[in-house]
């Protein structure tokens, strides 16, 4: 305690910093933080993730649909969806047909434009029954692992995948049901 010797009051000297009351511009900094942290990002890198809008559309619609619903869900609806998407982009490929990757839309699904319509009406019917199919083995591959495994989860995410892949299958224009339909039947 020698130290202590030369300064012997100086310790009394200190105050410790008293919290303050609520602030409602400190709260308010506080919570926009965020928003302007991902505003910034997208300032900076704005460009360069239009670019790679698969990349950035699949991790907007992954991590909303991760925050939604669990790792489990979120990641297997992501993957169902891509399956399906991969079912046109195949069919679209073996017409040879260019097409784009997969745009992802949170919440809605996904979906691939292309930059070239198919040459009949057999063609584009084809072209938007691919997904579903698709769509649906991947489904059943799920299932035949959630049976295997006796995972409730796996189980779930296939009748999910079926479940996607049915509605699909409706007569609406923006579906690939609606699609089928019309390229099939010359009043549509």
């Amino acid at each position: 305690m020698a130290g202590m010797e030369q300064y012997p009051h100086e310790w009394r000297d200190y105050e410790p910093i008293q919290p303050r009351g609520w602030d409602w511009r400190r709260t308010l900094r506080r919570a926009w933080a965020p928003f302007a942290a991902i505003g910034a990002f997208l300032a900076k890198f704005g460009v360069v993730l239009l670019k790679f809008k698969f990349l950035f559309s699949i991790f907007v619609s992954a991590a909303l649909c991760v925050w939604f619903g669990g790792w489990w869900f979120g990641i297997g609806l992501i993957v169902l969806l891509f399956v399906h998407e991969m079912g046109h982009v195949l069919e679209a490929k073996r017409q040879g047909l260019p097409v784009s990757v997969p745009v992802f839309i949170p919440f809605l699904g996904a979906m691939i434009t292309l930059k070239q319509m198919p040459h009949n009406a057999w063609r584009e019917a084809r072209l938007a029954i691919a997904g579903p199919i698709v769509g649906s083995l991947g489904a059943l591959a799920l299932y035949i692992a959630g049976v295997a495994y006796n995972s409730n989860h796996l189980k779930a995410l296939a009748f999910l995948g079926f479940l996607i892949n049915l509605f699909n299958l409706l007569p609406v224009i923006p579906l690939d049901g609606g699609r089928i339909t019309a390229a099939l039947h010359p009043a549509l």
